[in-house]
């Protein structure tokens, strides 16, 4: 069964429905689960990348980089999911 509660599957003959606000729920979860692994890629690369010896402050340098690594990322991630849904 999908999470619209559409059709019946294999296996799934006789089964009800999903309740619409289970449903919502469920969407809104998988969104906050790609929402986190999406912090945590764009971390590791960016940390990765910008920091060398982690200290009590970033120094300025690892500041900039780190703010453009993250800009860059989500620019790519955006273009990578505009291809994606157009199809």
């Amino acid at each position: 069964m999908s999470a619209r509660g559409g059709g019946a599957g294999p296996g799934q003959a006789g089964q009800q429905p999903m309740d619409p606000q289970l449903a919502q729920f469920i969407e809104q979860e998988r969104h906050k689960a790609v929402f986190n692994e999406l912090v945590s890629k764009l971390t590791d690369i960016c940390w990765d990348k910008c920091v060398g010896t982690p200290s009590t402050r970033l120094s300025g340098s690892e500041q900039s980089c780190l703010s453009n690594c993250a800009a860059r990322f989500l620019d790519s991630s955006q273009v990578v999911m505009a291809k994606f849904t157009k199809g």
